[in-house]
């Protein structure tokens, strides 16, 4: 891959570049935003089945599967959108390559694949079918967290990236105030507290570094600082700003208490709980409309459940009818020697008739399962 701009040299073993590393680097950078665009239409296509579905589903009718759903609309559309302005903005050089790694490697994925299994969960058993065309999605994209190996590597180049900026002082760190105070009733206030968040995590790790510690046992801070940027992205990118922001800020609320960056009427969990709650009802009565937005065809989605004319289980039924192996009978037991007496009585059928409930008597669980039974003889 890329091997016109860099080899390893058969006499000295020795490692060397050709040309200008922007050639390598402008590859990297194309190569991930790809894979982030594949990752947010890929999460669109499995949310837009299962919100097609919930708005139809018949059984197990109640209401625990659409707070899940509703959270994914949102997430799929600030994902798309931070994807969206990183591709218009492949063109700015070197600055671009740390946030196409947090955006697309090392959290992207990550919440596409999470995603996109949590939308087949919302279907229940039918998600589990092929015909609702979503298990295949989950199954092409579960290889993209590890495309360029391990995420826990590539966090370190978002993190030396960072660290460069603050000692750098460059803008979201030049502003960085300790005991800044933030109002999650205003946009602006939510953006600066992601990038609090980021910069006092970033200053952390610049203060373990200081105390000795080595670049891999900064593994897993690596990765929260990593996420952190990500969430910084996506959240910057949105104007206005999704509804679903407060459950991040539940999920890590411990960062963000940390980084003193939760507004008092958000500290208690109680209250970020019901935020949540009023937030995610609001969105529950568009969440179709929002997904058909994507105008996905049925042809694309390839789904009984999530046609667009609702009728999932006419359709279900229909292909099932269709599938050649649903015409076939397996009888495994035919041609087995066993030695009970029901088994011998079953061996010695005639002929396939309906099998009266009198007669099951003394049969096993699996010939009775069968759909080819047979007369035989009384022993």
């Amino acid at each position: 891959m890329l091997a016109r701009f860099q080899f390893v040299d058969p006499q000295t073993s020795e490692y060397k570049r050709r040309g200008s590393q922007a050639l390598v680097y402008g590859g990297m950078t194309f190569l991930r935003v790809g894979i982030a665009a594949d990752a947010a239409t890929t999460l669109a296509r499995a949310v837009t089945i299962a919100i097609r579905y919930a708005a139809i589903r018949q059984q197990f009718a109640d209401e625990t599967r659409h707070p899940r759903l509703n959270k994914q609309v949102f997430s799929t559309t600030a994902w798309c959108s931070i994807v969206f302005s990183l591709s218009s903005a492949q063109r700015t050089g070197f600055s671009l390559l740390p946030k196409a790694c947090a955006v697309s490697m090392s959290h992207g994925t990550t919440i596409s694949v999470e995603g996109i299994e949590t939308a087949r969960r919302a279907c229940g058993g039918h998600g589990y079918s092929h015909y609702s065309g979503i298990g295949h999605l989950y199954s092409e994209m579960l290889p993209s967290v590890t495309y360029e190996g391990d995420n826990y590597m590539l966090t370190k180049q978002v993190a030396r990236a960072l660290i460069k900026g603050a000692k750098a002082k460059s803008a979201m760190f030049a502003d960085y105030n300790p005991s800044a105070k933030f109002d999650f009733a205003k946009d602006v206030d939510i953006i600066k507290a992601y990038g609090h968040r980021v910069a006092f995590q970033t200053f952390q790790i610049i203060r373990l570094r200081d105390t000795g510690s080595t670049w891999n046992a900064l593994l897993i801070p690596f990765w929260r600082l990593c996420t952190a940027y990500a969430q910084f992205i996506i959240c910057s990118s949105r104007r206005p700003l999704p509804p679903t922001r407060p459950y991040d800020v539940d999920n890590y609320a411990s960062e963000f208490a940390d980084a003193q960056a939760v507004p008092a009427a958000l500290r208690d969990g109680v209250s970020r709980q019901k935020a949540i709650a009023d937030l995610l009802s609001k969105i529950r009565p568009h969440a179709v409309n929002l997904m058909d937005g994507w105008a996905f065809s049925d042809l694309v989605l390839n789904s009984s459940l999530g046609r667009s004319d609702g009728k999932a289980y006419e359709s279900m039924f229909r292909r099932a009818a269709a599938n050649p192996v649903n015409t076939l009978t397996f009888d495994p037991v035919r041609n087995r020697v066993c030695s009970s007496r029901a088994d011998r009585r079953w061996q010695s059928c005639k002929r396939p008739y309906l099998l009266k409930t009198s007669d099951m008597k003394g049969l096993s669980d699996c010939q009775m399962a069968m759909r080819v039974t047979c007369q035989y003889d009384n022993v």
